[in-house]
């Protein structure tokens, strides 16, 4: 019983202690590294009952409508990185949002991707991103770091240098 009644509070305590967080810690800085296939197949129609919206006649459409709401609505301080890819990566822009002026850059840079006819080298990628994100975090280690990944397809490289097992638990 005792134990029970000891579980429970620190249950609660640690709740409690969630829910304090002060105003500096929630006001951290946020990074988004945001990840965009521009892959052959993000060119291809929806089919009527999944499409988003009715609007979108691709997969990237609906990527590009998505990715201008998250530019409307970041916070200002936020720094958004964004990468497209398909066989290669580009990198679209780097910017932190201070005003108005750098929000529509962002807008601007997101209705600046366009599709590719390269093959989808998915986990290379993401490596490179996450990898990216732990620099970021430890240069930075009161901030936080969101990695948005838009794609639809599955890894087509043949070799991939690196392991999935590098990024768990961190």
């Amino acid at each position: 019983m005792f134990e029970s009644i000891k579980s429970m509070i620190v249950f609660v305590a640690l709740i409690l202690a969630a829910s304090t967080l002060s105003a500096q810690e929630m006001r951290s800085p946020l990074t988004y590294i945001v990840v965009v296939d521009i892959s052959y197949s993000m060119e291809d129609q929806f089919a009527a009952p999944i499409q988003a919206v009715l609007s979108d006649s691709s997969k990237l459409q609906d990527v590009n409508r998505r990715v201008a709401l998250l530019a409307k609505h970041v916070p200002a301080g936020t720094r958004v990185i964004v990468t497209t890819f398909d066989h290669r990566m580009f990198e679209v822009c780097d910017l932190k949002i201070d005003n108005n002026l750098n929000r529509q850059e962002l807008i601007d840079a997101f209705a600046s991707i366009k599709g590719k006819q390269g093959s989808t080298f998915l986990w290379s990628t993401l490596d490179k991103k996450l990898t990216q994100a732990s620099e970021i975090i430890d240069e930075f280690p009161e901030g936080r770091v969101r990695v948005l990944l838009y794609s639809d397809g599955q890894d087509e490289e043949k070799n991939p240098e690196f392991s999935h097992q590098d990024h768990r638990g961190s």
